[in-house]
């Protein structure tokens, strides 16, 4: 229970992952790894781009830094594949306490004229103790988005789909029939121009050009649905309206 929800406030702050790892015993503590920002946009004519480390707890940190290039599966799931397309520079370091570091992401290929996606994982090491220490150790893995080729906020058009669960609640279903990302943040029903329900709050998820991914909200299609009431999101940090196909 505890490690899930650690998950969530992890997704909540950036899409990061969060992992622990248990020891016996209590109390715990928590890693000092901090990332800036929590995502990349390069250009065609950009070379490269810069993430800055910041090590805010108590101890000394190693942190490994390795590139993925992200698609999605048919059932929208992300599927992460090593790719050296990408240099993460340096790909290993050492944080002191309060120090902090600028890592380099470098482009290994000539660009081209697609939208690419990548994902930085950043972990934190364990770090050899001379006492052992008793509870519950948390390591941090980061899971950071980086587009190649890309726009900052890509306008898009998404085809979306509701359909109502064996439980009452609603699959959401968002297809992308374009050739850039679209970001889904938070999800909400508003009636006579204020926000009646919150949906969803946070990241809600990505879906890359072509793709379609389905998410569960705890709310009726027919809530929804209802007379005077707008289905709305945030997309690719724009407010927009949402309409709903068969």
């Amino acid at each position: 229970m505890l490690i899930h929800s650690l998950q969530r406030l992890a997704a909540h702050l950036g899409q990061c992952l969060l992992f622990a790892s248990l020891l016996l015993g209590a109390p715990a503590w928590a890693a000092g790894l901090q990332i800036a920002p929590v995502g990349l946009s390069l250009a065609s004519s950009d070379q490269a781009g810069i993430f800055t480390l910041n090590n805010t707890g108590a101890a000394p940190l190693n942190a490994q830094l390795r590139i993925f290039k992200w698609t999605q599966n048919e059932q929208g799931e992300d599927v992460l594949t090593p790719s050296d397309d990408l240099i993460a520079s340096p790909p290993m370091l050492a944080l002191p306490v309060n120090g902090s570091q600028e890592v380099r992401i470098i482009r290994a290929q000539v660009a081209g004229k697609a939208e690419a996606h990548y994902r930085l994982i950043v972990d934190e090491l364990p770090t050899p103790s001379a006492t052992p220490r008793k509870g519950l150790s948390i390591a941090l893995r980061y899971s950071i988005p980086i587009f190649i080729n890309a726009q900052d906020r890509p306008e898009v058009v998404l085809q979306w789909g509701a359909k109502t669960t064996a439980d009452g609640k609603t699959l959401l279903s968002i297809h992308n029939p374009g050739v850039e990302r679209a970001q889904i943040a938070r999800i909400w029903l508003q009636a006579q121009g204020q926000e009646a329900k919150m949906l969803n709050y946070g990241l809600f998820g990505y879906v890359l050009p072509g793709k379609t991914i389905q998410r569960e909200v705890n709310t009726s299609l027919t809530q929804i649905k209802a007379a005077q009431t707008t289905l709305m999101a945030v997309i690719n940090d724009r407010e927009s309206t949402v309409t709903l196909g068969d």
